[in-house]
């Protein structure tokens, strides 16, 4: 008897949360965050402000959600160049990525999957050479915990973690070692609507 009870409350809170089918969201995103190289040398540990948007777009069925997320950021550097030895790491990222989720009343909870399928980390400041330089194929972790505060609308907060583990400069694509991969982390406020 107390499992039936059980079964039923959940099958009523997955049934009253969501619909079944392919959905899709959007939303804004502003926080602070850092970023540095594991040897503090290349690219010494700076703060940053970040901002930018996100898509997605998911299969729900019972609460759960997957599906595929696109992110793109601009980081601007809050701490000054001679600070850190005049380097200057603002610039902007974009990532691919597997998302997975799931909801309970007005609470979701979403996951970015552990490798990016695509993402880059690209410099605003060339290098003395005048080259471009684009950090790439970041090893992933970001979590989600959504508020939905209306029939279409959610706030939110994530927290994000991303290891770059290559640089192209000029074309050429070089696997960076353990001390000079780059590291960056943020946590952000969300506004999104969902569809």
């Amino acid at each position: 008897m107390k499992n039936n009870i059980i079964l039923f409350v959940l099958f009523i809170v997955f049934t009253k949360t969501a619909r079944a089918g392919f959905h899709i969201d959007a939303a804004l995103k502003l926080g602070n965050g850092s970023v540095e190289s594991s040897d503090a040398t290349t690219i010494p540990s700076t703060d940053m402000t970040v901002y930018g948007f996100e898509g997605s777009i998911a299969y729900k069925f019972m609460g759960v959600a997957l599906g595929l997320n696109g992110d793109y950021s601009i980081q601007k550097q809050l701490t000054e160049p001679s600070e850190v030895s005049g380097v200057n790491s603002q610039g902007s990222s974009f990532l691919v990525s597997p998302i997975i989720g799931m909801g309970i009343g007005p609470i979701q909870l979403f996951a970015k999957l552990p490798k990016a399928l695509s993402g880059e980390y690209e410099l605003e400041q060339k290098n003395v050479y005048g080259h471009t330089t684009i950090y790439q194929e970041p090893d992933l972790l970001a979590l989600q915990v959504r508020f939905v505060n209306g029939p279409i609308s959610y706030i939110g907060i994530e927290y994000k973690k991303l290891t770059f583990t290559k640089v192209s400069r000029e074309g050429t694509e070089i696997e960076l070692t353990e001390s000079e991969q780059v590291k960056m982390s943020s946590i952000s406020l969300l506004y999104g609507f969902h569809f």
